[in-house]
């Protein structure tokens, strides 16, 4: 032992209040560096949970933007086939519109032919019975010039 160990002996004798302050200043810190321990122990945990969370995050989020992609070109494709279907249906309606009105239109042309054989019937009607008055008119006057020539005849012979 060394002349600065006894001092220190007598001097934790004399003074012990001293000497109980700073073991419980050690102890304190003990305690801390225990305490700090223990921390970095759940922070390494903690690390490791946040690098499974960060690789479960990219798997999902790959797994996402398959998905994503996918669902993009599907609605890409039926998109592509409703606009197809959109400029037929358009083309298909100015088809049955062009029709439509060719339809109205000899619709129209077949009510104004009618129109005009109805007025032609009546003409004829009245034609035919003109004829038919001019040919008993005719018939008389045949019957007439052949009974006259017949009187002419026997007054000659």
């Amino acid at each position: 032992m060394n002349i600065q160990d006894i001092a220190d002996f007598i001097d934790l004798v004399k003074n012990p209040a001293k000497y109980e302050k700073i073991l419980k200043n050690l102890q304190d810190e003990q305690a801390r560096l225990n305490a700090a321990v223990e921390t970095v122990g759940k922070a390494s945990e903690l690390d490791s949970l946040r690098k499974d969370v960060e690789k479960q995050r990219d798997k999902l989020e790959s797994v996402y933007t398959q998905k994503l992609n996918k669902l993009d070109s599907e609605y890409k494709a039926k998109l592509d086939v409703v606009e197809k279907l959109q400029t037929e249906v358009e083309a298909k309606s100015a088809t049955a519109n062009a029709a439509l009105q060719e339809a109205n239109t000899q619709t129209i042309a077949a009510a104004e032919l009618t129109q005009s054989c109805v007025l032609r019937e009546k003409a004829l009607s009245k034609q035919e019975k003109l004829v038919e008055a001019m040919k008993a008119e005719l018939g008389a006057s045949v019957t007439e010039y052949n009974e006259k020539l017949n009187k002419l005849r026997s007054v000659m012979a």
